[in-house]
């Protein structure tokens, strides 16, 4: 309450939509924010799912953890790598934040095969995280 007192705040803000489970929608937001003409400084990926407790394909049949919160979170930056390099040459900071949890330490090997969607029943969203 007190900081909000006397945070003083002005400007706008655009708002655009995105799905990370949908990684055919992340073209489009980098196109539109690209349209907006301003400096990308921060590129903050913040994995977005844990362990769902039922299996759950995402648009494209990924298991919905490894789409949203890696093959998005790829393809974004991915995009979005020249606007970052364009605003570190103007003299801007660029920076890209990723965020995990350290349930991530866990993982040794990725094997690749088993990235595909396991039948439903044998899903362990721990597991699959």
């Amino acid at each position: 309450e007190d900081m909000k007192a006397r945070e003083e705040l002005s400007g706008s803000s655009t708002v655009l939509p995105v799905d990370l489970d949908d990684l055919s929608s992340i073209r489009p937001f980098v196109d539109s924010f690209l349209k907006l003409g301003l400096p990308l400084n921060y590129l903050v990926n913040n994995a977005g799912i844990m362990t769902p407790k039922e299996f759950r394909a995402s648009k494209q049949g990924f298991e919905t953890q490894f789409a949203t919160n890696h093959l998005a979170h790829f393809l974004l930056t991915e995009l979005l790598m020249p606007k970052l390099r364009e605003t570190r040459r103007s003299g801007a900071e660029a920076r890209i934040v990723i965020l995990s949890s350290v349930g991530s330490a866990l993982c040794k090997n990725v094997d690749m095969d088993r990235c595909i969607p396991p039948a439903p029943e044998a899903y362990n969203g721990t597991a699959e995280y």
